[in-house]
């Protein structure tokens, strides 16, 4: 399990593994302060990368709270850069 910090508080962990339908990226909140104590360790969200589109632990509707876009855009971020490289140039903001 890889550790996710969020300016420097570990805030999140991630799991990847290769499932019969692909390959599952599963987000947890980490065993941390951050988190009440019914929320630690426990999952977010699971995203599966079937090779053909992607599978969600939860429903996705045409409105996404914020927390759950931060969680998605962690998973995608994280399933972009193992995939491919990402160049970007010009005056941007930092991810």
């Amino acid at each position: 399990m890889k550790k996710i910090f969020v300016d420097g508080v570990h805030e999140y962990d991630y799991q990847v593994e290769v499932v019969d339908s692909g390959v599952k990226h599963t987000l947890y909140y980490a065993n941390s302060e951050a988190w009440s104590n019914h929320l630690r360790e426990t999952e977010i969200i699971n995203v599966i990368d079937t090779g053909n589109g992607f599978d969600f632990s939860k429903k996705i509707g045409k409105k996404v709270d914020y927390s759950d876009a931060f969680y998605l855009s962690i998973v995608f971020k994280i399933i972009s850069f193992n995939d491919h490289v990402v160049e970007i140039t010009g005056d941007v903001v930092p991810l």
